[in-house]
């Protein structure tokens, strides 16, 4: 469900912002995934830092 749901707003915004920057549509697809990605590899970095500082109880 979830990868559905990437594939899909990655989809979405891809053709909307093909459309109103006036590129290809393939390439704009793609920018988006790969910004989808950027942003969870991120939030999982951050999640791996805040669970090492965290101390043993």
């Amino acid at each position: 469900m979830l990868s559905t749901a990437v594939g899909v707003i990655s989809a979405v915004v891809g053709v909307y912002a093909s459309y109103w920057l006036d590129v290809a549509t393939g390439a704009s697809i793609v920018l988006a995934a790969s910004a989808q990605f950027v942003i969870a590899y991120g939030l999982a970095s951050v999640r791996r830092l805040r669970s090492r500082r965290t101390p043993a109880s």
